[in-house]
Parts: C-alpha cells; structure tokens; sequence
C-alpha cells in the first residue's frame, strides 16, 4: 500500500525524479565537460611541443654547420698565408741568386 501511494506522487509528480538528482546530473555533465576541455588542450599541446624541438633541431644543426664552416675558412685562410710567405722567400731568394750570378759574372768578365 505503501508502494501505491509512492506510484501515486511519481504520477503526480513526474518533475520530482529531476529536482531530486537534477544538480548532480548538471553537475556531471560540467565534470566530464571540463575533462574533456582539459585532455583536449594537452593533446593541442603535444604538437606544439614536437614543432618546438624541431625548431631546436634546426638551430643546433646550424651551428654544427657554422662550426664547420670556420674551421674550414680557418684552415683555408692558413694555407694562404703559408702559401704566400713560401712564394715570398722564394722570390727573395731568386733575387738574391741573382744579385750573386751578376757580382760572379762581374768577377770572371772582370
């Protein structure tokens, strides 16, 4: 009997049901909304992240490259410099042969 008078106030009234469990239904529905907010902008994160160490990639290798290039000039502008004081003695001493082959020339013609 008691049941019956329970169906009789559910008929009544069918918007009790929500009031009772209404807050925590809303309430739910706002949890798994912000779960779902928060887990989407961590999944927008990661490619954000990946550019971002690609980017750092990218430098890093193009200071490898620099590095490598100024050794290169470095080792390039040594040879140069060698080069030029090797053809500078060399005329120096060409010079000087010559200057000695005249006095020898001068000496025999004499």
């Amino acid at each position: 009997m008691d049941l019956d008078k329970r169906i009789e106030t559910v008929k009544k009234n069918p918007g009790s049901a929500f009031k009772k469990y209404g807050k925590w239904i809303i309430i739910g529905i706002i949890a798994i909304w912000g779960i779902t907010g928060y887990n989407g902008l961590i999944n927008a994160e990661e490619p954000v992240k990946k550019a971002s160490g690609n980017i750092e990639a990218e430098y890093q290798a193009r200071v490898d490259k620099v590095k490598v290039i100024s050794k290169i000039v470095k080792s390039a502008a040594n040879y140069e410099y060698t080069t030029l004081v090797d053809v500078v003695k060399a005329r120096k001493i060409k010079e000087d042969l010559k200057k000695a082959g005249k006095k020898v020339d001068k000496a025999i013609d004499g």
